[in-house]
């Protein structure tokens, strides 16, 4: 893989930022949250003029929760450069019709919700050559002082009352004490950034992009739908599936082995994750579709350049779906 195509570390990424903002005004709108390390938590819009709000066109949200999940980064990245300037980041003619996407779309990326937590990532990206599962779980959610291994998965927690060995690079520092995982706290510059944007826009479509691991699976991709699946208006409910169907159709053209249909929320017996994705999401689901993507991290079988070939198919085919409403 080519690091000059692979822009997902945040000095990268406040890098190319600039240049785009300084080259794009008319294209690109930039708006950020300041995090307590300083790093700049980024909303890019791409849209002919940049309304200042909604104006009747269809607006789409792209975000990246995660630290340890830098594909997405890297494909929200590539898409916007193919946007911005008619070619990808390798240089090669943009894969969809940009001036019917900049003309009839507003399109809202979030490359990185916790670029603090990335800064201390030992990888640009996880291959699977470097570190085994256990140690990358490790990098992301810290070491346990007792057993060692990796600690506790928790949507906030302080200084004050516990201690990890290592702090997970997960985790995005709120303050001096505190510290939050993006997607499953409101205090998050995700959620914070998410909902601001969205009174402006008012997005019809939001496309989460993570990675997991997929140990011991046959499979190397699988979309999620929302918390609120079950309780949602029909309509809603039935787009969902659709688009996910589209994403597994197009991972399915590219080699990839998708898990064959869209699954429900993943974490639907624990009581205490539903209760974190409601307050954070709920509203949300409740408005428009919304897809998790998942792509496997850090295993060989999906090196670096399939991991943003396949980030990237689920953000184009949503482009695609948008432009044929």
């Amino acid at each position: 893989m080519e690091l000059g195509r692979w822009l997902a570390m945040p000095q990268q990424v406040e890098a190319q930022v600039a240049r785009w903002e300084q080259a794009f005004p008319a294209l690109l709108r930039v708006d950020f949250l300041t995090q307590y390390t300083g790093h700049r938590c980024f909303a890019l819009t791409i849209a002919a003029g940049v309304p200042e709000g909604n104006d009747g066109r269809p607006a789409a949200w792209f975000c990246v929760p995660h630290a340890h999940e830098p594909a997405g980064t890297a494909a929200i990245m590539d898409v916007i450069a193919q946007l911005l300037t008619g070619r990808d980041l390798a240089g090669q003619p943009a894969a969809f019709d940009i001036e019917r996407a900049r003309r009839q779309l507003i399109l809202t990326f979030n490359p990185d919700a916790n670029p603090g937590g990335r800064t201390w990532s030992p990888c640009v990206w996880w291959d699977g050559s470097k570190y085994t599962n256990d140690e990358f779980w490790q990098w992301m959610r810290g070491v346990d002082p007792t057993t060692g291994g990796m600690w506790q998965r928790v949507a906030r927690w302080s200084l004050r009352e516990t201690h990890p060995l290592r702090r997970g690079i997960v985790y995005e520092q709120l303050n001096e004490h505190e510290f939050v995982e993006p997607n499953r706290d409101p205090g998050s510059s995700l959620v914070r950034l998410f909902r601001q944007l969205d009174a402006r826009y008012g997005y019809a479509r939001s496309l989460h992009l993570h990675q997991t691991e997929f140990e011991r699976s046959p499979h190397n991709c699988m979309i999620n739908l929302p918390v609120l699946q079950p309780e949602l208006p029909e309509p809603i409910q039935e787009a969902n599936v659709r688009w996910g169907q589209s994403i597994i159709a197009r991972w399915r053209e590219l080699g990839a082995d998708p898990v064959p249909e869209p699954r429900g929320f993943p974490y639907s017996r624990d009581e205490q994750t539903v209760r974190w994705f409601r307050a954070c999401w709920g509203e949300s689901q409740r408005k428009a579709p919304e897809l998790v993507v998942e792509v496997q991290n850090n295993n060989p079988r999906t090196p670096p350049e399939q991991q943003l070939e396949l980030e990237r198919a689920a953000i184009l085919v949503t482009i695609e779906q948008l432009l044929a409403c």
